[in-house]
């Protein structure tokens, strides 16, 4: 019975620290080996990720250009359009 408690309470930890640096399984598999307690603490001590990662393009005449992508949000048909035509510019 012990048992069926700690993998539950190490599922519920991972669900609450989904969106920290670990992620689920991250925290679902500190859960389990150390303790549910741990990973709770774990899961308040690190960061959240806020899905807005900035990348460095180079366009081909060798300007940097930084470029916003917000993974929060849904990725609509010109994001794709873009990234394909900037493979192909690279080729």
């Amino acid at each position: 019975m012990i048992v069926f408690i700690w993998i539950f309470l190490s599922f519920v930890v991972a669900v609450l620290g989904r969106k920290t640096r670990l992620g689920f399984w991250g925290n679902l598999i500190l859960g389990l080996f150390l303790s549910p307690l741990v990973s709770l603490i774990i899961v308040f001590m690190t960061s959240k990720v806020t899905g807005n990662i900035s990348i460095e393009e180079f366009k081909e005449d060798g300007d940097k250009k930084k470029k916003k992508f917000d993974f929060s949000r849904p990725v609509s048909e010109e994001d794709i359009m873009e990234g394909f035509e900037s493979m192909d510019s690279k080729k």
